[in-house]
């Protein structure tokens, strides 16, 4: 199968889950999660088509559009499910002295009752789109993170030349993705990025280890395979019963930064940009 085939399945796949995602209004994780993974998908594989991209570059150009979503996946969530920001007066004095637009403007009077402003959404609708808005990001964070495990997976190839370079980008995004999760309120929104981030890891260490085939490597995969659940058992003993103190949250959040800056110079670093920004 080629690219124009993917183009066309995942394209068809994409626009059903599109469709039965705005006129069913039901599964709202799993088609949200269809649509990701589908419409990803059908982007490199068009890049394929169209361009003759390599696979290197696309795989490196679908992480970095990848942790781009990680970032809006809030606000999109938000958006999908129709939550508006309450609007608040500004210094500008706008608002101050006039009606604002989320305020009731408009009498409904029906026969024989008393008159009934329409204004904003019940505390009913809101706990709907609420809900809404917490499947629209569970698909969201979903089917990131199996197009993560994908790419990262690929691109860690142990008969390359720079085969550091990918490994390198592979701990920055696990690194990133685990302490990202800390940020959700939602336990089982950090679990998928946590779980996102230790599939990264077990899934290089196996590729390594099926494709090298010394007993050197399936030695250390071994070791690495032990020690991860053993490690993700021993914090979830340990965090949720810890209360820690303001400046080490703070500092978590600096080695998340810390994590999350390298990712883009050394996906860049992996597509060559910078040798055809030198040899050009």
């Amino acid at each position: 199968m080629g690219s124009p085939q993917a183009v066309l399945g995942f394209g068809v796949l994409t626009v059903a889950a599109a469709l039965a995602l705005r006129f069913t209004g039901r599964r709202l994780g799993i088609y949200t999660t269809i649509v990701i993974i589908g419409a990803l998908t059908m982007l490199a594989a068009l890049a394929r088509m169209v361009a003759a991209t390599s696979a290197v570059t696309l795989l490196s150009s679908l992480l970095l559009i990848c942790v781009v979503a990680y970032h809006a996946a809030p606000a999109l969530s938000r958006r999908l499910a129709g939550i508006r920001l309450p609007v608040f007066p500004s210094a500008t004095s706008r608002w101050v002295f006039e009606a604002r637009p989320d305020l009731p403007t408009t009498v409904v009077v029906s026969g024989g009752s008393a008159p009934v402003l329409e204004g904003p959404s019940s505390v009913r609708d809101v706990l709907l789109q609420a809900e809404r808005a917490r499947s629209f990001l569970s698909g969201l964070l979903t089917g990131l993170g199996v197009m993560v495990v994908v790419c990262m997976t690929s691109l860690c190839d142990p008969h390359t030349g720079q085969r550091w370079l990918p490994l390198i980008l592979a701990g920055f995004t696990s690194g990133f993705l685990l302490l990202r999760g800390r940020s959700y309120v939602d336990r089982w929104q950090s679990i998928t990025l946590a779980g996102t981030a230790v599939i990264i890891a077990a899934a290089v260490c196996v590729r390594y280890a099926l494709e090298l085939s010394s007993p050197l490597a399936v030695s250390i995969v071994a070791a690495i395979l032990v020690l991860l659940p053993a490690a993700g058992m021993a914090a979830a003993a340990h965090v949720p019963h810890t209360i820690y103190s303001p400046l080490f949250r703070k500092f978590v959040e600096w080695i998340e930064y810390l994590c999350l800056m390298p990712i883009f110079p050394l996906a860049l670093w992996l597509m060559n940009v910078y040798a055809a920004i030198r040899y050009r």
